[in-house]
């Protein structure tokens, strides 16, 4: 199964989160910044993990551009076996 952490950090405390959880998961996953993400950077990504600060109860900008971007929110997308997040 390939796996991606993807995380946005303002002061590097989601990053260090970010990374522990890649290395827990595997070493063949990888922990990268939403703002590093290339165009085909999720291709053949089977399970996603997100992280972001949460800025006045909402992820920050960049992570809520990310997850509109990729056109889902708290709901079932629809495939109804991939859970996704919200801006």
């Amino acid at each position: 199964m390939k796996i991606m952490v993807i995380y946005d950090s303002t002061f590097g405390n989601t990053k260090t989160i970010a990374d522990t959880i890649a290395k827990e998961l595997g070493n063949d996953v990888q922990a990268l910044s939403v703002s590093d993400l290339k165009e085909n950077s999720l291709d053949g990504i089977e399970f996603l993990v997100v992280g972001s600060p949460i800025i006045a109860w909402k992820p920050s900008e960049r992570m809520g551009m990310f997850t509109v971007a990729t056109s889902c929110g708290w709901r079932r997308c629809a495939s109804r076996s991939k859970l996704c997040v919200r801006p």
